[in-house]
């Protein structure tokens, strides 16, 4: 019995973040202080930082900073920033070395028509 309410309680709370996170995509540019709390409810932490307050987000890995009252940006997690980096950079360098492996098929393509003509050339002379 212990085990089906320590599944239960765990399916709770991991839906309960899974939504926190969802709400989390429609907090926009522009919001105010409350709207953001109706979306998403209360942050970790606060701070004011001289021209901004800073609200992080831990659970959804955000962090919204606030100026005159409204968003002024949402900043990802260092950790998820430098995930889509890498993924992107790793798709860029497939995409690189395809691009290479097909100009270096058309140099070989080019360079065998060019001996052939050449060969032909100076038979055509001799």
């Amino acid at each position: 019995m212990k085990k089906y309410l320590i599944i239960l309680l765990s399916v709770i709370v991991l839906s309960s973040c899974a939504d926190k996170q969802k709400e989390f995509s429609t907090v926009t540019k522009g919001m105010t202080k409350e709207e953001v709390i109706k979306q998403v409810g209360e942050p970790t932490s606060k701070n004011d930082i001289l021209i901004a307050e800073v609200w992080k987000y831990d659970l959804a890995n955000r962090t919204v900073v606030f100026r005159n009252g409204t968003v002024y940006d949402i900043i990802t997690s260092t950790g998820a920033r430098i995930d889509s980096i890498e993924s992107t950079l790793k798709e860029t360098g497939r995409d690189l070395k395809e691009k290479l492996k097909q100009t270096g098929d058309t140099l070989d393509s080019t360079g065998r028509r060019l001996k052939n003509k050449i060969s032909r050339d100076s038979v055509r002379k001799n």
